[in-house]
């Protein structure tokens, strides 16, 4: 995940940090006292923090390793908080990477989820990306928000895809999201810009829309696909 705000960067910096403390306490790690370098937080759990700061910018970061047992190698998950002082668009960034590496070589490391911080981190600060707003949850487009979107679906500054999930005609939208959407779009928070097309709800679908109904619109900056929204839901699996 890679986002930027424009907060300043001890501002960034401290709201990162206080969600930081609170992923880890929902993970059961000791957050009392975090200090420079490196801290053991859980048995077999570490976290470093390093920091800089000079004429041409600043950064925080933190790498936490997690080695839950010696078959499954061990997390790697890293917070960076940076500012350059050379950007003129006056902005922090923020990256959250997440990694896996294998007990030994010949094994293929384990795809990561989207992590918690992720959405902590997006409820709490500014996130965008270009023109576009990066929230946890899908914000509904309305009529008045179609040229707002068109102007970030253009955007080349636009580093995320765009993921617009259009509502079947005659369904309660709201419960449709918090069904069906919610959980379609639960590994995306950070990786994409998410809407929900609102319905017309006085006339019914007519050719001047360029959706399908339950159907996500995924644009990325180059590309632009129309797919079937149960793509996006994980497989279920025994």
């Amino acid at each position: 995940m890679v986002i930027s705000t424009p907060q300043d960067f001890v501002t960034a910096s401290a709201l990162t940090e206080r969600q930081l403390y609170t992923w880890l306490e929902s993970k059961r790690y000791d957050a009392s006292a975090l200090d420079e370098g490196r801290n053991d937080i859980a048995p077999n759990v570490t976290l470093d923090r390093d920091s800089s700061s000079g004429r041409q910018g600043a950064y925080t970061r933190w790498r936490m390793r997690e080695k839950p047992s010696p078959e499954i190698g061990t997390w790697q998950s890293t917070l960076t908080v940076r500012r350059d002082h050379r950007d003129n668009a006056d902005r922090t960034w923020l990256q959250v990477d997440i990694e896996h590496m294998p007990s030994s070589t010949g094994r293929t490391p384990t795809r990561a989820n989207t992590p918690g911080i992720a959405g902590l981190l997006l409820d709490s600060l500014q996130a965008r990306d270009g023109l576009a707003e990066v929230k946890a949850k899908p914000a509904f487009i309305e009529p008045e928000d179609v040229q707002e979107v068109i102007e970030e679906l253009c955007d080349e500054q636009r580093r995320l895809p765009i993921v617009i999930a259009s509502v079947p005609y005659c369904v309660d939208a709201n419960a449709w999201a918090d069904r069906t959407v919610e959980h379609a779009y639960r590994h995306l928070p950070g990786l994409a810009v998410l809407y929900i097309l609102s319905p017309t709800p006085r006339h019914p679908p007519t050719r001047s829309w360029s959706f399908t109904p339950s159907s996500a619109v995924v644009s990325a900056p180059t590309c632009r696909a129309s797919i079937p929204l149960g793509s996006l839901m994980p497989k279920a699996t025994p």
